[in-house]
């Protein structure tokens, strides 16, 4: 198998190698420990979005290298890569996504309501859940939306999930090979001490709950949505992945970048549309209105590159080819040093969590009910 050539650009092959030593682990992981059937399907933006773009970058700067080898597994995760900016799309804003996950939402509610029929139907349509979701110590990090949109079909995803599993595994242990780098160990089963539960609801209990719950229901979806995925960070991916490591840090970025971006988005389109009342608008001013925000919001150059790896042409003279990963943050990140980046990263990612929670009053335990043994 053809080596790749890792001294033309040295931090892009470093960062490619951090990432499939912590994915092969992360996938190893979850696929050992018992709750791996609730684990596995939030893992779909962000591993996709590894297989893509480091795909991408390989190319670039080693024109086929093992790209036929690669090829195949790379466009079977392809169409689930977009789903790592959550809400945001190339050719469609936030509010337009927002409603393609509402349409997800409604074709499972009517999978799930229109098989009863008869004398009885209208009592059991109106106690069958339509949405389930998993929770670590009664934190929402994924939803049975989410994951068709993510899947982009609602339909035959065990057989979508199999395909992909398997084109994420072979293209991850084809790169281990590639680049020389050891299986790594698993973490155990203990990493993830919280429990870990499946609920079954109906969508409005969720949708429609607190100050959030008053918006309207496609971008109450969105929301829950992007509060899945900073809880499917904050509880599960930055237990399992090396602490300060390159892959969480990136992870950590994309996630929050993104989330605070959308929640951007959703607070001027209700602000335009005059449908922020004072208790909704005080959420988003908590998650808006600090620094830590603010920082992050100045950070496309920094984001493109943890997204894509390579750093922007406009960028290549200014910068020396032999910078590690570490200083090549550091240089986009302003006056922060790549420690304190890490921990405004954690921050606001809490921040985030905590707010959207107490903006649809999910603090506590409110689905008790709907627990699936």
């Amino acid at each position: 198998m053809s080596e790749l050539p890792i001294s033309k650009q040295p931090q892009v092959f470093e960062a490619i190698a951090h990432d499939t030593t912590s994915f092969a682990s992360l996938f190893l992981s979850i696929r050992e420990h018992p709750k791996a059937g609730l684990l596995s399907p939030a893992l779909l933006p962000p591993a996709s979005m590894y297989v893509v773009e480091s795909h991408r970058a390989i190319k670039k700067l080693a024109p086929g290298v093992a790209a036929a080898l690669l090829e195949e597994f790379v466009n079977r995760v392809r169409p689930s890569r977009h789903r790592a900016k959550l809400l945001g799309g190339a050719e469609k804003s936030v509010g337009q996504v927002a409603i393609d996950l509402a349409e997800v939402a409604e074709r499972q509610k009517r999978f799930f309501l229109e098989p009863h029929s008869g004398m009885l139907g209208p009592l059991k349509r109106a106690i069958q859940p339509d949405l389930g979701f998993s929770t670590y110590d009664g934190h929402i990090f994924a939803t049975t939306h989410a994951t068709a949109f993510s899947f982009g079909h609602d339909h035959d995803l065990a057989e979508r999930a199999f395909s992909i599993g398997e084109a994420l595994g072979a293209y991850t242990a084809t790169l281990l090979t590639m680049l020389g780098l050891q299986m790594p160990v698993p973490a155990p089963a203990s990493a993830l001490p919280g429990v870990i539960e499946m609920r079954d609801i109906k969508s409005p209990a969720l949708y429609r709950r607190g100050p959030l719950g008053k918006t309207p229901t496609e971008l109450a979806a969105g929301m829950t949505l992007l509060l899945a995925s900073l809880n499917q960070m904050r509880y599960i991916m930055q237990k399992l992945l090396p602490v300060g490591g390159h892959t969480q840090f990136r992870l950590k970025f994309i996630v929050a970048y993104h989330a605070d971006s959308n929640l951007r988005a959703i607070q001027d389109r209700l602000a335009s549309d005059s449908l922020l009342p004072e208790d909704s608008a005080s959420i988003f001013r908590e998650i808006l209105g600090n620094p830590d925000s603010r920082w992050l919001r100045k950070r496309t150059d920094l984001r493109n590159l943890l997204a894509h790896y390579m750093v922007d042409e406009r960028h290549v003279t200014a910068l020396s080819p032999a910078t590690d990963r570490t200083k090549m943050i550091e240089h986009f990140g302003g006056d922060l040093t790549y420690t304190e980046m890490d921990a405004l990263l954690d921050r606001h990612i809490e921040r985030m969590s905590l707010t959207l929670e107490n903006g649809f009053a999910l603090i506590g335990d409110p689905f008790w009910y709907g627990r699936v043994s």
